[in-house]
């Protein structure tokens, strides 16, 4: 298991936010005109972007990295968090659920660090093919 980090999401904007002289409101604008700029159909919310900061949420992986992209943060970093989050919602889950969820993080983990970007088809199709070779 990787070593336990001890900032949260919601710290590391913070801190990035302050770094980068941005208000909450200019970071909402621009990773809405990024998300325009790609023709997302789900557009973030203003409370998406409080929840994170909150530590009550987590963005996407394609707005993970566009959040990165904003204040200079390397995704692998959000996504050691996630992963952490991840790992204290599986303690606390049944036992059965945990081995599935532990076996998908674990693959997870092991693609995207074999690749330096990756995108959420990318993780779904892992994801699938995970979910596939268990049921058969």
């Amino acid at each position: 298991m990787s070593k336990k980090i001890e900032t949260t999401l919601g710290d590391l904007i913070k801190e990035a936010i302050k770094t980068e002289k941005l208000t909450i409101d200019e970071l909402y604008e621009k990773l809405v005109d990024i998300q325009y700029k790609k023709n997302k159909k789900k557009k973030i919310k203003k409370k998406d972007l409080k929840n994170w900061i909150n530590n009550r949420d987590f963005p996407d992986l394609d707005t993970i990295y566009d959040l990165s992209s904003i204040l200079k943060i390397h995704p692998n970093d959000l996504l050691d968090i996630k992963n952490q989050m991840q790992d204290e919602i599986l303690k606390k889950t049944n036992p059965a659920i945990r081995r599935l969820g532990g076996k998908a993080l674990d693959a997870s983990r092991d693609y995207y660090k074999s690749n330096i970007f990756f995108n959420s088809s990318n993780f779904g199709n892992l994801y699938s093919n995970l979910v596939r070779k268990r049921t058969e």
